[in-house]
């Protein structure tokens, strides 16, 4: 009211002279033609029609701000704690890797079918071995039970499917062990557990312990052949079963493993927890083999095992396992009790045994057992020898195959067996304060506590707390460019309001099964996305206050709505949209996380409409000029006394620093204007080289650095020295080659709910397939002999199951077995009864179950039939991790099997074969994943940016180039700092295209706008930059400082993404201003010939310079 008499009395003139303060006319006086585009810009806005829906809004808002903010807000509060109340299966974080996984891609499909339904669906009692019914147990995925004898309790033995799911992905945030120890654990428990060898499931073992040494002893043997992959291919065995001669598929060997069996208190009897710490020689010239060193080392030893909170492994003993270190190693070997028993003469005893053993261990002719009759080396190279040279030996050491092998010992390890706890986060605190101390003559370097994964997901959390001073700071940004407290403060509720109606939306409306910790992350994109509509807002709030001085408020706040609101509208659909594309990402987590992102843009659009109008006016009504508050930079011009403020008001003086802002817009946009071939030179000159680079590779091992190149547990593995590399067993002690396996029966298809990681569907079979028919049996028997030949084939695999049952029917008849028997190769192919009665039997008679998934498997229920059939082999290719050779392998033998399938029968066409594919699915699903969500997300905002500039190609065209530009420039660069496409960055390039849209849309939006009202192209360039350059550039500053935060995490992860946010905003502002913006002004005449070159809701085509008058009296503007 004040102002409003103070107006009225000075006769118009008060916000005339406001407009033009003593800084603006300094400005103006330069040149007066940018009053004359500002006015023709704003006069056209004044005088065009309204849509009528605006301006209902308006007047229902305008009659009671304050009690339409009032129920607004405890409507959005409602609604937001809605989601918290009626959800109670509210999302937990302490595995961050689940819903990493791939999901409905051909290739998990394949996957799934025999590493994860045939296991379940002999859980779920669907399937079995035997044609009966009973139970069988797969060896490579050992499920714990508490009574081994107890066949018929499924529960004993088959895991939950989400327990399932996490222990198989958490794996790749580095909380599980890799594969290779996975693969060795697994066949060591079953092992030890009876279960590798013989005896129908559910009957009594007699002797059980003595049975289980047996099949301990040959178990171990098997595996150190493996490794030297010496292994022939055996032959199937005949056992004689009350008279009836049983058929046995002879098992493949598993793999190799540095741990070995805790007897004595020196062996590991199972797979558990390890510490394994590092130490680099202080003085490389002298090495760790020194008393000092060594007793230094066991020094480390004692304080982890002495620490208050340390759960040693007790493998059923009264005390737990000794640590594995050079130490305790040597003061067995030397017949002394501890290492500080050791003395110098102890330790040259020592080096001349290493000395001695070393060839032998380095010709593979050394064992870990002392009872291999085959063990050549001599008597003094025992298994503690070898587990010397293999586990806490540098490879280098004393290495024969080096033709200068190194007699320094440089690096050593110690490991320390431990149970798996919450206390390693404590043991971890500690020994972080004892990297790059010396012990003796070792110094720490790098540890592992199989603890990572657990940090990691802890870390998540607290490095959320950054966010906070993100927060604070784009809330300063907020009251300098508002110049008021009481409206950044409501501006941040909406935004943030934004984050919790999303949740309900999502959690309680979709009712969504999974909430990802991914999608914590979208609180900075909250800030960057929802402070760029507020800072529009506000821009066309203070520009209307400015030019439409003398309307009253409701009719002023219309203009504010249709200039900021298409601005906003615009960005905020092509944003969203492209996040929404990222639902068409295999991986699950990335799924949702997508989808939630385009929920938080939608929605805080939706709520800047909702809220922002009722707070401004409010504002305007109520607050700007209370005696109370603040009227931040509300100086206003007396006519008499000059600048200054309005009486009875605690005015901040801000706004010489608006005025400094649009000054340098104001010249930003003449440069751009006039500079605009020589700017479109520079920007290709950097978009071209960064775009030849623009490709990252694939990871190369399934270890997933979570934290800093520094941190000890990434030095161990990953990054830095990779200390952990530097042991055979980490090198070698995991070799094995590519299994294969091939299935007839099964649908290769992911049928289960791809939002939900715990959902894996259920098995699938193909109701055509048959091997009983003569033609089938002679054609698998083809096949057999197919694989055998092929080149990629290791001699030392199993026989062909199809080959194992042809030899068992040509067995003689004996005893009381009179069927199945006694056949002649000539007999081959059998008639189908035959076939189909014997190849019953022989499963019947089947006891061994350490094949993996490989042999007949028959449906519980009902008829019993046979209903799939797997063959097992293993190829001649060694496993690797790296993505290039497992899709080369993938491609070989998809070739090979395609071919063979041609000549089968129509009962045996529909096969598939598979091998361990778990890691390449997911390296494949997160690279065909990335490309194509960018390249959807990019065709949905392209054609979303057409139809809101009226099918105006060209500005679509220019907008679509500087977004793919901004793109591939952020990749180009990422990839020179050595980026690759692992689990995390695959997260982080999904908000790629999002991010990288606001400022395009804006630009585009503004110049076609300015277009349509009258500007030639070079005004409009200028006047798009005046217009939108400070709220582009207010929300590139404040995602910045958000991206910047992030980069003081300790996670790798959130200083990933924070790195990422900074590239985005420099790339897509500098982008936009410099490139988008000089294009449209070197087009301008063919932009206008394209199209209308006016946005949404202008009603422009039939006149572009005639003025459309509204036809509502009341909000009938005038000139």
């Amino acid at each position: 009211e004040q102002f409003a008499e103070a107006e009225q009395n000075s006769g118009g003139k008060l916000m005339g002279a406001h407009a033009k303060s003593a800084p603006e006319r300094g400005v103006y006086e330069e040149d007066d033609a940018w009053h004359d585009l500002r006015d023709k810009h704003f006069q056209h806005a004044r005088s065009k029609g309204t849509p009528v829906a605006i301006r209902a809004y308006v007047r229902v808002v305008a009659c009671c701000p304050g009690i339409f903010l009032l129920l607004a807000c405890l409507g959005i509060l409602l609604f937001s704690a809605a989601g918290v109340l009626l959800r109670t299966d509210r999302p937990e974080f302490d595995n961050a890797g689940k819903g990493f996984d791939a999901r409905g891609t051909e290739l998990a499909g394949r996957t799934f079918a025999l590493d994860y339904y045939l296991q379940e669906a002999q859980c779920e009692g669907i399937l079995s071995r035997f044609p009966n019914g009973n139970r069988s147990y797969f060896v490579w995925n050992y499920l714990d039970d508490d009574d081994g004898d107890d066949g018929d309790d499924s529960s004993s033995y088959c895991q939950e499917p989400s327990d399932d799911s996490t222990r198989r992905l958490s794996r790749f945030f580095g909380s599980e062990p890799s594969r290779r120890h996975h693969q060795h654990v697994d066949a060591v428990k079953a092992a030890a557990s009876g279960r590798g060898g013989g005896g129908v499931p559910g009957a009594p073992a007699p002797n059980r312990q003595k049975q289980q040494q047996q099949q301990q002893q040959q178990q171990q043997q098997q595996l150190h052949h493996r490794r030297l992959a010496m292994v022939p291919s055996p032959s199937p065995t005949v056992e004689t079963t009350s008279g009836a001669t049983a058929f046995k598929p002879t098992p493949s060997p598993t793999g190799y493993t540095d741990f070995l069996l805790c007897q004595n208190d020196w062996f590991l009897d199972e797979f558990v927890g390890v510490v394994n710490v590092v130490f680099e020689a202080k003085d490389k010239t002298v090495g760790l083999f020194t008393l000092e060193s060594i007793q230094g080392m066991c020094e480390v030893s004692d304080k982890i095992t002495g620490f208050g909170d340390f759960e040693g492994y007790y493998a059923g003993y009264s005390r737990p396992c000794r640590a594995k270190s050079l130490g305790s190693y040597f003061a067995s070997l030397v017949g002394k009790t501890s290492c500080d028993d050791l003395d110098d003469d102890d330790v040259s005893t020592m080096e001349r045994l290493m000395t001695r053993c070393a060839p032998w261990y380095y010709n593979e002719t050394l064992t870990p057992y002392t009872y291999d009759e085959s063990d050549s080396a001599p008597d003094a190279c025992t298994g503690l020898v070898y587990d010397l040279f293999n586990a806490l030996f540098d490879y280098k050491f004393l290495n024969t195959g080096f033709d200068d092998p190194s007699t320094t010992l440089k690096y050593a390890r110690l490991q320390v067996p431990s149970e798996w706890g919450d206390w390693l986060g404590s043991l971890h605190n500690k020994l972080s304060g004892m990297v790059g101390k010396s012990y003796g003559g070792a110094r720490l370097v790098a540890y592992d506590l199989d603890y990572k994964g657990d940090l990691f997901s802890s870390h998540l959390l607290t490095d959320s707390a950054y966010a906070l001073i993100a927060i604070f700071a784009v809330f300063i940004m907020f009251c300098i460019h508002s110049q008021s407290a009481f409206v950044s403060l409501l501006g941040f509720f909406q935004m943030f309001s934004a984050f919790g109606v999303a949740y309900t939306l999502y959690m309680v409306v979709l009712w969504m099964p999974f909430f990802p910790f991914l999608n914590l992350t979208a609180l900075f994109l909250v800030i960057g996305i929802g402070s760029d509509d507020f800072f529009v807002m506000i821009e066309a709030w203070k520009a209307a206050r400015r030019q439409c001085w003398d309307m009253p408020a409701a009719k002023r706040m219309v203009l504010v709505l249709e200039e900021a609101g298409s601005a906003m509208l615009v960005t905020s659909l092509t944003t969203s949209a492209a996040f929404f594309a990222s639902a068409l990402h295999p991986i699950t987590a990335i799924k949702c996380f997508g989808l939630y992102c385009g929920l938080v843009v939608a929605l805080d659009f939706i709520l800047i409409i909702l809220l922002m109008p009722a707070v401004l006016l409010f504002y305007e009504a109520n607050v700007e000029y209370n005696p109370l508050c603040c009227a931040a930079g509300r100086r206003v011009v007396n006519p008499e006394d000059g600048p200054g403020p309005v009486p009875g008001c605690c005015c901040c003086r801000c706004c010489e620093v608006t005025n400094g802002t649009d000054w340098a817009f104001e010249k930003l946009g003449r440069f751009v204007a006039r500079g605009r071939f020589f700017l479109i030179l520079c920007a290709a000159a950097v978009i071209i080289p960064l775009a030849l680079n623009a490709t990252l590779e694939y990871p190369e091992t399934d270890e997933v650095q979570l934290f800093a190149d520094d941190h000890p547990m990434e030095q161990y593995c990953c990054t830095g020295g990779q200390y952990g590399k530097n042991f055979n067993s980490e090198i070698d002690g995991g070799s094995s080659f590519f299994p294969v396996r091939f299935a007839w029966g099964i649908r290769p298809k992911d049928n289960g709910n791809y939002w939900n990681p715990d959902n894996f569907g259920d098995i699938q079979f193909h109701q055509g397939f048959d091997m009983y028919s003569e033609e089938a049996q002679q054609w698998l028997s083809e096949f057999c002999a197919s694989v055998e030949s092929a080149e990629w084939y290791n001699s030392n695999s199993n026989d062909c199951l199809m080959d194992r049952f042809v030899a068992w029917m040509e067995t003689d008849c004996s005893g009381s077995q009179t069927t199945c028997c006694g056949y002649n190769a000539s007999d081959f192919p059998y008639d189908e009864a035959v076939a189909e009665t014997c190849i019953r039997k022989a499963a019947e008679l089947s006891t061994d179950e350490d094949w993996g998934p490989g042999g007949f498997w028959f449906k519980v229920e009902g008829d019993r039939d046979l209903k799939a059939l797997v063959l097992t082999f293993e190829s001649n290719i060694e496993f690797s991790e790296v993505y290039a050779d497992s899709r080369k392998f993938d491609n070989k033998l998809t070739k090979w099997l395609d071919k063979e399938l041609k000549s089968a029968p129509k009962s045996m066409e529909k096969a598939f074969f598979v091998s361990d594919f778990e890691f390449y699915s997911l390296q494949d699903a997160i690279g065909t994943g990335a490309y194509e969500s960018a390249v959807a997300a990019t065709v949905i905002a392209v054609l979303v940016l057409l139809v809101m500039s009226r099918f105006n190609l060209c500005v679509t065209i220019f907008a679509g180039i500087t977004i793919g530009s901004v793109v591939v420039s952020i990749t180009g660069l990422l990839a020179f700092q050595g980026w690759e496409l692992s689990v995390i960055n695959s997260v982080i390039f999904s908000c790629a295209i999002g991010m990288s849209i606001d400022f395009v849309a804006h630009l585009s939006h503004a110049f076609g706008r300015s277009l349509a009202r009258g500007l030639a192209p070079l005004e409009a360039v200028q006047f798009s930059i005046i217009v939108m350059g400070p709220s582009v550039t207010a929300a590139a500053l404040s995602t910045t400082i958000a991206g910047g935060v992030m980069l003081l995490s300790v996670t790798l992860f959130y200083y990933s993404y924070g790195l990422f946010l900074v590239y985005v905003m420099l790339f897509s502002w500098s982008y936009s201003v410099f490139f988008l913006v000089p294009l449209l002004g070197v087009a301008g005449p063919i932009v206008r010939w394209c199209g209308c070159g006016d946005m949404v809701g202008q009603r422009c085509c039939a006149s572009k310079n005639q003025d459309v008058h509204g036809e509502d009296q009341e909000f009938n503007f005038r000139p």
